[in-house]
């Protein structure tokens, strides 16, 4: 049985007003996300009981209310017992019949289908859900800007598809601040979101609210990318280069997934429950990974270690195992480390993942199963691409393979 907080109130619109008179509105509560509409009853201020939330002596306006919300309540019951997600959008898209007869809006469909992920939030990483909010946000835009808010489930179609996609690669993204320049999104960016919505589509076409997916006929184009690493020489520079306190710990922060290969909600998110020490005194690392709930355990490398180490009095304090830092503000501070270090390629983050891949294992002829694996990986055809950008690893089995023959 699914654990929800759950209220039924109702209540005089007056910010809505037909005349003299106010709508009578339902609003609907589950886990203290809400949702409300109209009841298609209106009535003058003074004939509305804030305290018990009836009307003043009209019987059939309080029958109605009441059916109303007995009607509700059987949805929510019906729901659980058909082992459906119970969300307020859910009770009420019901309610209005919304779904069933081939009308739900695509804008309802998607924010019903964020809602469900929100409830099954043991499900779904926080990094996924995150994905998910942010293709729906592109998806509003356009509706927004095309003046499609209200096309059906049934509408969506190839040439939808072809619009989102045209909107993607042309339009630059929104800022809050109109100061700063947006860059426009670039393909694989785009065909991230469109995987997205890919797949929201397909959960729309098993539940029977359309007959294809339009991604049927649309064929997403990849664009090489190249995979940014910092060489030996590089990662020497940043190791050994003089910086203010802050600076060292995002430092620290970075060199530390440089020598683990941890993405960086993973190496963040450590604590001392995801150490632990065998016999031989290896550290190990024992971690799901939030991208992709696969389970990892990795021995830790003895520069990654020394951070480990480093930290300890901290980590005595508050069991994290790195600096707590907004991956925005760790990025921000690796232009400038990467400038003091005198290096000209643009480094964040997710470079040192790289790093470990290229320059840390393949480079010293790490076996590149045995790298997937540290990796997390669950296809070594992910791995062999960083087999692909370093020369140095392409030199030495060259090298290995002339002395064989």
């Amino acid at each position: 049985m699914q654990n929800n907080s759950y209220t039924i109130t109702f209540y005089l619109n007056k910010l809505k007003p037909k005349g003299n008179k106010y709508p009578i509105y339902v609003r609907i509560t589950v886990n203290r996300r809400k949702v409300e509409f109209a009841i298609k009853e209106y009535l003058l201020v003074e004939q509305w009981d804030e305290t018990s939330f009836q009307a003043i002596k009209i019987p059939r306006v309080n029958q109605y209310i009441t059916k109303v919300e007995n009607r509700l309540n059987d949805i929510r019951v019906e729901l659980e017992r058909d082992g459906k997600v119970i969300t307020a959008k859910a009770i009420k898209d019901k309610f209005l019949g919304i779904g069933e007869t081939g009308n739900e809006t695509f804008k309802d469909y998607v924010e019903t289908f964020i809602e469900e992920m929100r409830a099954l939030k043991g499900d779904y990483s926080e990094g996924t859900l995150k994905n998910y909010i942010a293709t729906r946000n592109h998806l509003f835009n356009f509706l927004s800007k095309h003046k499609k808010e209200g096309i059906l489930m049934k509408e969506i179609n190839g040439r939808f598809i072809n619009d989102f996609d045209f909107f993607l690669m042309t339009e630059r993204r929104t800022s809050k601040d109109s100061s700063v320049k947006c860059e426009p999104i670039n393909r694989n960016t785009a065909n991230k979101y469109h995987a997205k919505l890919r797949a929201i589509l397909n959960k729309a076409r098993k539940a029977g609210l359309i007959k294809i997916n339009a991604y049927e006929n649309f064929k997403l184009k990849d664009q090489k990318s190249n995979r940014t690493f910092l060489t030996e020489e590089e990662l020497e520079l940043i190791q050994k280069c003089t910086l203010s306190q802050q600076l060292e710990r995002s430092r620290d922060i970075f060199l530390f997934s440089a020598y683990t290969g941890l993405r960086f909600n993973d190496a963040i998110g450590l604590t001392v429950n995801n150490i632990s020490i065998d016999k031989d005194n290896t550290v190990w690392i024992n971690i799901v990974q939030e991208k992709t709930m696969g389970a990892l355990s990795i021995p830790m490398l003895k520069y990654a270690v020394d951070i480990y180490n480093k930290y300890k009095t901290e980590r005595e304090i508050t069991g994290r195992i790195l600096p707590k830092i907004s991956n925005q503000k760790l990025n921000e501070n690796l232009k400038s480390i990467s400038k003091i270090a005198g290096i000209k390629k643009p480094v964040t983050h997710h470079v040192a993942r790289h790093t470990f891949a290229t320059t840390v294992t393949l480079s010293n002829n790490v076996p590149i199963e045995i790298v997937s694996k540290m990796l997390g990986h669950s296809d070594l055809k992910t791995t062999q691409i960083y087999a692909k950008i370093t020369n140095k690893y392409l030199s030495k089995i060259a090298t290995e393979l002339n002395s064989k023959i």
